[in-house]
């Protein structure tokens, strides 16, 4: 992932664990949502002042953002480079991520896709058959 979408990404992640829309990051953080918007599209980025009334707002490190932001390192930051520690995960995060993935990734299939006929999997006479002998029952 370029430089250039890394704020992005990660504000959508946030966002996802938080199940809010820019809106919501607008009304809590107290920003402009033409700002998110902008962030969101990776045409800027913020700086610290913005940066903390996003950490604030989605409950964030401060540092996190700065980093994800680009405007600190994470050797300036203290932080170890594209290493996540799954554990330090709350189960909301780690949820957010995967519904984040499962929605960008190809639809699943359905129950028609997968079973044509549900009576293929009925042992037994086939399924007409089972309806003749209901009746007559």
């Amino acid at each position: 992932m370029g430089d250039d979408q890394k704020f992005p990404a990660y504000l959508r992640s946030q966002l996802d664990r938080h199940r809010w829309s820019p809106a919501d990051l607008s009304r809590a953080s107290g920003l402009s949502a033409s700002l998110i918007s902008r962030w969101l599209h990776g045409e800027t980025t913020p700086g610290v002042e913005n940066a903390r009334a996003v950490a604030r707002a989605i409950t964030r490190p401060l540092l996190e953002v700065l980093v994800a932001a680009g405007q600190l390192t994470p050797d300036e930051a203290g932080q170890k480079a594209n290493h996540v520690d799954l554990s330090s995960l709350t189960d909301d995060d780690l949820l957010a991520e995967v519904r984040r993935r499962l929605h960008s990734a190809d639809p699943a299939p359905t129950r028609a896709d997968v079973v044509s006929d549900p009576g293929d999997f009925v042992e037994g006479p086939p399924r007409q058959q089972l309806r003749k002998t209901r009746r007559k029952g």
